[in-house]
């Protein structure tokens, strides 16, 4: 779970690689330590996903494999952002609605010891009570 949280968080892609050899690429991606998950052949080729930082790094292995590598999909949160960069008004007044809401349903402070008068106050009771 936490990794794929931070997946999403860096942005990763989903891509495709077909060509003379897909599965020397996929070894020199093992060799070379680029992290590659839910790999699925698809018809001659084979899907897969790479982080956006690995993927800058596959330029040699694509030569040297002489495979074709093509971006099928575009995920998590840097695309999100890149995406809906110009509704920043949009997701400000949500932000601020959605915090009255949770603060109107949810009060964050469900009671109150006040130990100077030894009194608790409870959804607007009080109970005093005696140290001694």
């Amino acid at each position: 779970m936490l990794r794929y949280i931070l997946n999403n968080l860096a942005g990763y892609l989903r891509i495709r690689v077909e060509g003379y050899s897909p599965e020397r690429f996929l070894n020199l991606c093992c060799y070379h330590g680029i992290f590659l998950w839910n790999l699925r052949p698809a018809k001659g080729a084979y899907e897969m996903n790479i982080r956006v930082r690995d993927f800058r790094r596959l330029r040699p292995m694509v030569r040297k494999s002489r495979a074709k590598v093509r971006i099928i999909q575009k995920r998590g949160a840097p695309f999100f952002i890149h995406k809906y960069r110009g509704r920043k008004l949009f997701f400000t007044v949500m932000n601020i609605t959605a915090q009255k809401a949770g603060r109107y349903r949810c009060p964050s402070v469900l009671f109150r010891v006040d130990t100077a008068s030894c009194t608790l106050e409870f959804k607007n009771r009080r109970v005093a009570w005696d140290i001694f």
